[in-house]
């Protein structure tokens, strides 16, 4: 069986998380850890319908996914504003919970990485950005 690229793990990770908006801080971190497995990714909604649901679109550095039915909007943003409160917790510095560009560190197998995060959350706009920059000091 092949290996899923990180943006169908992506896709495949949001779709399973709980609709009661549990577990925020585990699926934060897992969001991450894929991170850490490509050069980028990006999800964002691409489209939201009272019967279908947030429509999600995952990007990663050799394809782009889509998922037909991902959860309500409001699962998705709360991830968003979960990853500002992460940043602020390692930094100390107050993200704006409406869209900011953060920098979080994380171990790998390989040492530590650094992870350039940028995000929106407004009524307009929702997507998340995640770009690994080089390997963070020791």
């Amino acid at each position: 069986m092949p290996t899923l690229l990180v943006a169908d793990r992506m896709i495949d990770l949001f779709g399973r998380w709980p609709i009661d908006d549990s577990s925020h801080d585990s699926v934060a971190n897992e969001f991450l850890s894929l991170a850490t497995e490509t050069d980028f990714v990006s999800l964002r909604v691409a489209g939201c319908a009272e019967d279908v649901g947030v429509v999600l679109e995952c990007a990663d550095s050799s394809h782009v996914v889509g998922s037909k039915e991902a959860g309500p909007l409001r699962v998705f943003r709360a991830l968003l504003t979960h990853f500002a409160e992460m940043a602020e917790d390692e930094s100390g510095t107050p993200p704006d919970p409406y869209g900011d560009r953060l920098r979080l560190e994380r171990a790998t197998a390989a040492g530590r990485v650094r992870l350039n995060v940028e995000f929106a959350n407004t009524k307009e706009i929702q997507y998340l950005a995640i770009v690994k920059a080089t390997r963070a000091a020791a």
